[in-house]
């Protein structure tokens, strides 16, 4: 029994829903767009309105819509700052920390760049080893397996579109 011009295939359909499935999550975790305003305040309009407030030259509301950081995390932040003063403004989403801070992920990435002009380009393995035995050789806390003597899988076209870095020659 057919409806209109295709033949009824439970197969078929199944199939169809599987490739749809398939074509919706390739999309989705590559085009993502942050759909939340959660911290896009910058660090340093937020050092500068914990330093109004300490001076005593704002309350925190002025202070807050004077420089567009959220009250409540303006008021965690002076009330660290008071009680530390050497305390730092840590803007950090999520449970991970970076093992490398922005300065040394752009060394690692000058010298892979460097090494692949002068066609010694490495595999992901070796990259993955490479950046365990710097994190090793500098004392950095990481979360790297210590058995396997790699760190985690990179996400190599995630990290190529939020650093600016091409995976072909340039």
């Amino acid at each position: 029994m057919g409806y209109g011009y295709i033949q009824y295939n439970p197969d078929y359909i199944f199939n169809y829903f599987i490739f749809t499935l398939f074509i919706l999550w390739y999309r989705m975790v590559r085009t993502y767009k942050r759909k939340t305003a959660r911290q896009s305040w910058s660090t340093e309009s937020m050092e500068m309105a914990v330093e109004a407030i300490l001076k005593g030259e704002m309350g925190y509301k002025k202070a807050s819509t004077t420089f567009r950081v959220p009250s409540s995390t303006l008021e965690r932040y002076v009330k660290k700052k008071r009680e530390n003063a050497e305390s730092v403004i840590d803007k950090t989403i999520g449970k991970f920390k970076s093992t490398f801070t922005v300065q040394q992920e752009k060394e690692l990435v000058s010298y892979l760049i460097d090494m692949q002009r002068r066609l010694f380009g490495i595999t992901m393995k070796e990259l993955r080893q490479f950046a365990f035995q710097l994190a090793e050789n500098n004392s950095l806390p990481h979360n790297f397996n210590k058995n396997t003597g790699m760190a985690g899988v990179v996400k190599q076209g995630g990290y190529e579109a939020k650093r600016g870095v091409f995976a072909h020659p340039i």
